[in-house]
């Protein structure tokens, strides 16, 4: 069974649900607004709780829209505290390395469009809706419980 380790972000799921789910597929897939700290991750939870509980809740702010050839994101500020997370995440599990190695880099982001013909005004009015003001304090993991289909699993607080 493949998961993810993620932080939800409830906060802009009114402001990014509407694309999301019809550019990508969140009604569909299950998945909520959410920037992934470790994906694929495997069928265990063992050392989780002790992991996440370092690591004390934090402010941030999507501030910006940023555009990859198939994909619209949103980029949070400050990105250093999902990076650190993921950098602890792959420490403790280096057989689950991040997106399975295909990236160099682990750039944070919340995912608005992504698959699909994106057309280019996708995300247009979304920006005049930034930033979006969020709290991080747990991490989630989440389940394919079938092909394409996911549920949450396991919430982490941080910083217990």
């Amino acid at each position: 069974m493949r998961t993810a380790l993620v932080i939800a972000v409830p906060e802009a799921e009114s402001i990014v649900g509407p694309l999301r789910s019809r550019y990508d597929d969140a009604d569909a897939t299950g998945i909520p607004a959410h920037i992934t700290l470790l994906y694929p991750f495997g069928d265990r939870d063992d050392g989780l709780a002790d992991l996440f509980a370092q690591f004390e809740p934090f402010d941030f702010s999507l501030t910006e829209m940023r555009r990859w050839p198939d994909m619209v994101w949103l980029t949070p500020e400050p990105a250093a505290p999902f990076v650190q997370l993921t950098r602890a995440l792959v420490e403790r599990y280096p057989e689950h390395p991040p997106y399975e190695g295909a990236h160099d880099q682990v750039i944070p982001h919340l995912t608005v469009a992504l698959h699909h013909a994106v057309p280019r005004d996708v995300g247009l009015e979304l920006v005049h809706r930034l930033p979006i003001t969020a709290r991080a304090t747990e991490a989630v993991q989440l389940e394919e419980y079938e092909s394409g289909r996911w549920r949450e699993r396991t919430r982490f607080p941080l910083g217990v």
